[in-house]
Parts: C-alpha cells; structure tokens; sequence
C-alpha cells in the first residue's frame, strides 16, 4: 500500500506529491531478494538481452552513451 504525502506547490501537479510505502520491513526485505533472483535467473538464463543495460544492477548505460557521445561527435566533426 502506498500512500502520496503532498509536498508543497499546487496540489493538481502530480510532481508535488511524494509516494510513501507502507509496507513492513520483512515485505521490502522479501521483494528485495526476489527481484535480485528473478534478475539472475533472467541474465544468466538469455531471458534478457545483452544489449539491456538500463536498470541492471553491475553495467548501466556506460556503454550506450558512450556509443551515443561518439556518434554526436562524428556528425559534428562531419558536419551531416
């Protein structure tokens, strides 16, 4: 269950409002330790991609901006 706690500002702008768990600390605990399983059992099983790196716990998106960056830079080096 989650409860939102309004911040400040306008009440009509979801962006002020922060959402607040309401769980135990075994329930947290307990889905912390089953999203780590279930994300090993789809890395090592080929469920997800190699090329997934957002959202993993150990590479990030390192690769993929630096991928972007060297392309940024190729076009306007090459000016297309």
């Amino acid at each position: 269950m989650t409860v939102l706690i309004h911040k400040k500002g306008d009440p009509n702008d979801p962006g002020n409002w922060r959402p607040i768990p309401l769980c135990s600390t075994v329930a947290k605990l307990y889905a912390s330790c089953l999203a780590g399983r279930i994300t090993y059992w789809a890395v090592t099983g080929g469920a997800v991609s190699r090329s997934q790196k957002g959202f993993m716990c150990t590479e990030g998106c390192y690769e993929h901006n630096f991928t972007l960056q060297m392309a940024l830079d190729n076009t306007r080096r090459t000016r297309r």
